[in-house]
């Protein structure tokens, strides 16, 4: 989108160089500017994750967009501007909610300005959008698990261990912003999914399985398993032995 061409010399170029017993001349990269068009920016910001819902996603998924392209100031200020919105992208250019970006947009300007045409940005410009990103990170911060609500989601009676682990998930999921795969918390996780288990399965895990603690999903759900398969066998042999 924002491209490096190289300028080809011309012929009457190469033919003097040659006359005059030089080496040909080296094509010279020249940035081609094409401005950004609005239905570029909403194509990208559709494929984005919800950064209210996931904004590690939002985040990893906007980082690898930008670093694909070369920005002036001026895609920078469209760009954020559709992507964002006016209103959260001027509080990120305010100067008292962003000192470092607000002091410095003057002066990145008066670089560009001073620019010659086809080449690249200065590179604090080239810099900014990640700049911006780790700003933005305090308008839209990164969402933390809240313990307190998953602690509230226990397996129910008549519920098996694979659908209350999947329950327990989800909700882990929708309130972290994150799946299991990529937090540093999965022993937290362990430790509410245990807690949550039927007690009789619960208590039989924790007093015969010393380091359930240490474990990851799969491997406490498949411990987790067994103590219920035993558990239902012995509601099965107590069954028998009233009849």
């Amino acid at each position: 989108m924002r491209e490096v061409h190289p300028d080809m010399p011309t012929a009457a170029a190469v033919a003097a160089a040659a006359a005059a017993g030089q080496p040909a001349p080296v094509p010279v990269a020249q940035f081609v500017h094409i401005p950004w068009k609005r239905e570029e920016v909403m194509a990208i910001k559709k494929d984005l994750p919800d950064p209210r819902k996931n904004p590690a996603g939002f985040y990893r998924d906007l980082r690898t967009a930008i670093s694909t392209t070369t920005m002036t100031l001026k895609d920078i200020d469209y760009f954020f501007g559709v992507l964002l919105g006016p209103e959260v992208w001027h509080k990120i250019r305010r100067v008292d909610d962003a000192p470092t970006l607000g002091n410095t947009w003057g002066g990145l300007e008066a670089h560009e300005a001073q620019r010659a045409p086809g080449t690249l940005p200065h590179q604090e410009i080239l810099d900014l959008p990640n700049r911006i990103l780790t700003k933005l990170e305090t308008v839209i911060p990164l969402q933390t698990v809240d313990w307190g609500k998953l602690a509230t989601y226990k397996q129910k009676i008549g519920e098996d261990v694979p659908d209350y682990f999947t329950r327990i998930e989800q909700a882990f999921i929708d309130f972290s912003g994150q799946d299991l795969a990529t937090v540093t918390g999965v022993t937290l996780f362990v430790e509410r999914f245990v807690n949550g288990l039927l007690p009789e399965i619960s208590q039989k895990l924790k007093a015969t399985e010393s380091s359930w603690m240490t474990k990851g999903q799969a491997e406490i759900l498949q411990m987790a398993q067994y103590y219920e398969s035993r558990y239902k066998e012995e509601l099965e042999k107590n069954e028998k032995s009233v009849k």
